[in-house]
């Protein structure tokens, strides 16, 4: 969104934000959408309906560059929020969501569940803008000048400056600047601006006109009854602002499953991973390894005791264990931290509850003091990195 006009500098009154959208080009801005669209069907028919392989590479280039079509500004936007540590909504869930499935080989799903996503904001944005049109048209309505009669004069002052019980003069078929009572005995105007009905309303003495309508044949005079700001027609356009800047019960009912379902599914994930790798490289009889020119070395030891080798029973370290994650929930709340603890924590613990042990497969040689001598594994490293950050955001935050 561009503001097109700026502190009244184009000659009108900026009462908020809506008035000032700028449209866009239209439904053809959103081409990529349906070439995404377009491609991602090609290959689903290609694949799926006429039951043809696509060699492996060309399929993830392919299914990558429909997602590239229709995820960016949704990833952009996720990583813009991360920087700022807020990690947990819609944005963050709909990333995490697709790559997980481009990870897990689900190119289709992931492009699919994507492109829908941006198509039903495509719509809602539509609709903001429809809204925004209608705000706009109403603005466009409300009169900036008033012409005020005072001692047998009339001058012309900004309608924003008239005070409550002047007298201001309305032409025949001018506009009514600000909401009055009549003084003359009958008149006629127009209020299809703010009833949508063509038919002239008759007024009569000391009744009450309304900022927005039109007046009739016959020139008369209004005795101020509200400030500018304060009349029917701004109010109107003061509530419809902030419904259309207010979320709807949908969003909002988004924005916190994403930030309940989001710390989960990332906690889950990386329990996930923790026992995948396990999976993968317990191997009997497999010999050390060496990575990143010695700073790594993979090896096996099965852990039956607590860290860093402190003996406890399984029943005592499964309650201690439990116990301390549930306190860091409610000490810390749902954050990228607490998710990482709960997923390292979660894993070992479950590989404890199933084999009395934890597997420990890490070790760096050159790690400084007596951290060379111990083993760990994946979900040490993320518990690491979760209490890391935990500390860090406590500090960030005071």
């Amino acid at each position: 969104m561009s503001d097109h006009c700026h502190g009244g500098g184009c000659g009108c009154e900026a009462p908020g934000r809506l008035e000032q959208e700028e449209h866009g080009g239209g439904w053809f801005d959103h081409w990529p959408l349906a070439v995404c669209a377009l491609l991602t069907l090609a290959l689903v028919l290609w694949e799926e309906g006429f039951d043809r392989t696509i060699a492996p590479w060309p399929r993830f280039l392919l299914y990558l560059a429909a997602y590239a079509l229709t995820a960016g500004g949704v990833v952009r936007e996720a990583w813009r929020r991360a920087v700022r540590f807020d990690l947990f909504n819609e944005f963050s869930l709909m990333t995490v969501a697709t790559v997980g499935a481009f990870i897990l080989g689900e190119y289709a799903e992931g492009v699919t569940v994507m492109l829908f996503y941006c198509i039903g904001e495509l719509f809602q944005e539509a609709a903001l803008n429809r809204a925004r049109r209608s705000i706009a048209a109403l603005v466009d309505v409300r009169p900036r000048l008033a012409t005020v009669v005072e001692g047998g004069r009339a001058a012309v002052v900004p309608a924003g400056e008239v005070a409550i019980g002047s007298r201001i003069r309305v032409n025949p078929g001018e506009r009514v600047p600000l909401d009055g009572k009549l003084l003359a005995e009958r008149a006629e105007f127009n209020a299809a601006a703010l009833t949508g009905e063509s038919r002239p309303v008759a007024v009569s003495a000391g009744d009450t006109v309304l900022a927005g309508m039109v007046n009739g044949a016959n020139a008369v005079e209004l005795e101020v009854s509200s400030r500018f700001e304060d009349t029917m027609l701004s109010r109107i356009l003061k509530l419809v602002e902030e419904a259309a800047e207010r979320k709807s019960r949908l969003q909002h009912f988004i924005g916190r499953f994403a930030r309940v379902y989001t710390p989960i599914v990332t906690a889950l994930a990386v329990a996930a991973l923790c026992a995948l790798l396990r999976h993968k490289l317990d191997r009997p009889g497999r010999p050390a390894r060496e990575l990143l020119g010695g700073r790594v070395r993979l090896t096996a030891l099965w852990n039956r005791g607590g860290a860093f080798g402190i003996p406890l029973k399984a029943g005592a370290l499964a309650a201690v264990s439990v116990g301390i994650l549930a306190a860091l929930v409610l000490w810390a709340g749902r954050s990228l931290w607490t998710a990482l603890v709960l997923g390292g924590g979660g894993a070992n613990l479950w590989e404890r509850a199933r084999y009395g042990k934890v597997y420990d497969y890490l070790q760096f040689p050159r790690a400084p003091g007596r951290l060379k001598r111990y083993v760990y594994n994946l979900a040490d490293l993320a518990i690491f990195a979760g209490a890391l950050g935990l500390v860090l955001s406590a500090f960030r935050r005071r």
